[in-house]
């Protein structure tokens, strides 16, 4: 069974298969060691069965990174078999021979058996002294940290195109991107892709054999729906990983290293950079919502992991991406300019705040056709200021921040013409866009807020002023604001009355009267008849 699952199950593309990987390795952890002591020295299944569980565990977790250190320099290698040789296809290979995200998702379950068992969790930041197997790896940390811009990069030329679902496509010989044409005429062959070959050579990069490279291919071209999960489901389990278990024993470390010494070697400002820059990229990026959706729920963890770190200099940080992000959109500064008190390091806290501030700003000076997004319900923007709102509400962080930002995404909603919003000098990418984009985009993000368990119900002062908006909002002769108005109408249908039970259930407990209505929301008398009004006008005028 240890065997199977290594070689089989966590190598499997159908989520249904390798979804039993992880609970089969947290059991079989915990099966007594082996007797028996196989003749290769190197790191296979059968040796790792020999050791006890910490040590298995340990093991086990490089053996995972072997393979996808493995699988990763077959996506990247150039061996083509498309179109004779014009398009690199090895994407397309490893989607059906070992998808990444179901090795992540085995590696994932490691670490939260590590942190269940309470094992040495200092072994993710530093190798043992005694580790049983000869030892010429780095850290599990650095290993997993330096494989994560590989496959996120890999993964980005599919969750980042325009239309995800079920696209096809690979670099050509020039490294450019191209579409490719799924072809469902051609015979899928199942049975030599499901099983990884039982190559147990460390680090093994070779190719796989040709038969076996093009049968890949044709499964592929037949059922692209593999390139679109393998892609999207690799970064949900990126984003679970570096906002869960690996960080959080990081965090703890870092505090627990702290106590005795100024700087800290488990977890640095270098490693936090990076693992932002992972997660606004694809937060600002990603155009499929499992991407973004998923990603945001390991981002707001992020954020909670940096808000404890004080001494790291980094617990503003969620407050300036959230000060740049509404500032670039609305026009309006939420948050005032960091100061820079110097610390006992020598360090300050605006060169830290200017590095987090780099790190947003990068994607935010490009082209904003990249990062505002029209379509998609604006796709990852309103994750984006929906996590850091939170995060900062939980920690009482800045008080009046959440009415500040509402009253800016308000004013926008409610501007006429694009020369009613007066820009800042944080960024110019918004630039570009027009009323009608940055009212749709502060649309969505006011409904995310608004159906928040966290933040929704902080609302109340509001409620009136984003009902007027909504309703106006399906009077635009735009469709995409008329759409997005409706959508935040229905949020505040759910938000005032309830939700109901059923689709078509009618209980008294989703039902108000009209004086209680009117008595909770004074202003929407003299709006609804006003309302009515106009509309009857246009009415008559039509008869006529």
């Amino acid at each position: 069974m240890w065997d199977t699952t290594l070689t089989q199950l966590v190598y499997s593309p159908r989520p249904n298969v390798n979804v039993v990987a992880p609970h089969m390795l947290r059991l079989l952890l915990h099966a007594p060691p082996h007797s028996i002591i196989s003749a290769d020295s190197g790191l296979n299944p059968a040796r790792l069965l020999t050791l006890p569980t910490p040590l298995r565990t340990f093991w086990t977790m490089h053996y995972l990174l072997d393979r996808l250190q493995n699988q990763t320099e077959v996506a990247e290698s150039r061996s083509t078999t498309l179109a004779g040789g014009k398009y690199s296809d090895g994407l397309l290979v490893v989607s059906v021979s070992g998808p990444f995200y179901a090795l992540l998702g085995a590696f994932r379950s490691l670490l939260e058996v590590d942190s269940i068992e309470g094992q040495a969790a200092a072994w993710l930041f530093e190798n043992p002294g005694t580790a049983s197997l000869p030892l010429d790896r780095k850290n599990i940390f650095d290993r997993f940290l330096a494989l994560v811009p590989r496959i996120a990069g890999l993964c980005a030329a599919v969750v980042f195109h325009t239309s995800p679902e079920g696209v096809l496509v690979a670099p050509d010989n020039f490294g450019e991107l191209v579409t490719l044409v799924a072809d469902k005429t051609v015979a899928a062959v199942t049975d030599t892709c499901d099983s990884h070959p039982k190559d147990d050579t460390p680090r093994s990069s070779k190719p796989r054999a040709s038969v076996d490279w093009e049968a890949c291919v044709r499964r592929v071209m037949a059922e692209p729906e593999y390139l679109v999960v393998c892609c999207w489901r690799s970064v949900r389990e990126l984003s679970a990983i570096l906002g869960g278990p690996l960080i959080r024993c990081g965090c703890h470390l870092s505090r627990s290293k702290f106590e005795q010494v100024s700087a800290s070697q488990w977890l640095t400002v270098h490693h936090l950079q990076d693992i932002a820059d992972f997660f606004i990229s694809q937060l600002m990026m990603s155009r499929h919502p499992g991407a973004f959706e998923l990603t945001a729920s390991g981002f707001e963890n992020f954020c909670d992991i940096l808000l404890s770190l004080p001494k790291l200099q980094v617990e503003k940080w969620p407050e300036r991406w959230l000060s740049i992000m509404v500032a670039d959109l609305t026009g309006v500064e939420v948050l005032p300019p960091p100061v820079c008190p110097t610390t006992p390091t020598g360090s300050t806290s605006l060169e830290s705040s200017a590095d987090s501030d780099a790190v947003l700003l990068r994607y935010l000076g490009n082209n904003s056709s990249k990062i505002y997004c029209a379509t998609r319900r604006s796709a990852g923007l309103p994750f984006f200021i929906q996590a850091l709102l939170v995060v900062l509400h939980k920690a009482h962080k800045a008080p009046n921040l959440l009415s500040t930002v509402v009253s800016a995404l308000l004013t926008v909603v409610q501007c006429s013409s694009e020369s009613n919003i007066q820009k800042t000098g944080i960024s110019s990418s918004s630039a570009t866009l027009s009323a009608a984009e940055r009212r749709l985009h502060a649309t969505n993000v006011l409904r995310f807020l608004v159906r928040d368990a966290t933040v929704g119900p902080n609302l109340s002062d509001y409620l009136e002023a984003i009902l007027k908006c909504a309703i106006q909002g399906l009077d635009s002769s735009i469709w995409m604001i008329r759409n997005s108005s409706l959508m935040l109408y229905s949020t505040m249908m759910e938000r005032i009355f309830g939700v109901n039970r059923t689709r078509d259930c009618e209980s008294k407990k989703n039902r108000m009267s009209s004086s209680v209505f009117f008595a909770k929301f004074p202003g929407m008398r003299t709006f609804l008849l006003q309302s009515f009004e106009e509309s009857l006008q246009g009415i008559r005028y039509v008869v006529r």
